[in-house]
């Protein structure tokens, strides 16, 4: 059972683990209106400006996905942590 603490703690992770997905969407954003509107990476070899486009349904997708992993590996690492602290 976690105490008070500890569910701070969490909480604190939590919107720090928000804030920076949230910074690295809108980078995310802004790079790739910077593609569409000045091209700034062209394909090898041409003059033509590499495409790119925002789909919404795979932003989802790796929101979810990384998320849920992030969540996992976070949570069994504070498992194995704690399990070593104690032991000292």
């Amino acid at each position: 059972e976690l105490s008070e603490p500890n569910n701070r703690k969490m909480c604190v992770c939590f919107v720090c683990v928000c804030v920076c997905g949230g910074i690295g969407f809108l980078v995310a954003l802004v790079l790739v209106v910077l593609q569409k509107t000045t091209p700034f990476v062209q394909i090898p070899g041409s003059y033509l400006a590499y495409p790119v486009a925002l789909e919404w349904s795979a932003f989802w997708t790796v929101l979810l996905v990384v998320g849920a992993l992030s969540t996992l590996v976070s949570w069994l690492t504070a498992k194995v942590v704690k399990g070593v602290v104690r032991d000292l």
